[in-house]
């Protein structure tokens, strides 16, 4: 949890620093446990007190905008750049029986109805052809490449 370690400065309220509760917070997100709400947080993660977490979540007044930058910052250094577009799709699929990862009862927007589907969640990294790439094209040729890989996952 060393990214945590990295951003103490953004918890800064007052005179005291609110970091632990942020890293309690992430550790009982991340926590292998079938249920991950506050209250289950508790019996998981070590030194996690169930009424600081609730002030921390909802009255704590430290300002989230510039951490929100700081992780848009890194994750532009990881996988983007000045020539880079990053997308996150969500993409429905029907199923019918049970025997598939995350198959549920769930919206589906594909059908546009709640149905037993299996959601995938893509992360894609597309870099721009040139510089001066109009934006029709850029995004005609995303949707190109996205068609073709849901062709692909649904071939399978």
């Amino acid at each position: 949890m060393s990214f945590c370690d990295s951003c103490r400065g953004y918890f800064c309220v007052a005179r005291h620093n609110v970091s632990d509760k942020a890293r309690g917070y992430l550790a009982g997100l991340m926590m292998k446990a079938p249920r991950k709400n506050m209250e289950r947080m508790e019996e998981y993660v070590e030194c996690y007190d169930y009424q600081a977490q609730q002030q921390f979540l909802s009255d704590s007044p430290w300002d989230h905008r510039a951490l929100i930058a700081r992780v848009g910052e890194e994750v532009d250094a990881l996988v983007g750049g000045a020539e880079s577009a990053l997308l996150i799709d969500e993409s429905g699929f029907e199923k019918k029986g049970t025997k598939s990862v995350g198959v549920a009862r769930q919206w589906n927007g594909r059908v546009g109805k709640v149905d037993n589907s299996q959601d995938i969640v893509e992360l894609l990294n597309h870099y721009l052809p040139r510089a001066d790439a109009t934006e029709e094209a850029v995004l005609r040729n995303i949707e190109r490449r996205h068609r073709k890989r849901q062709d692909s996952i649904e071939a399978a």
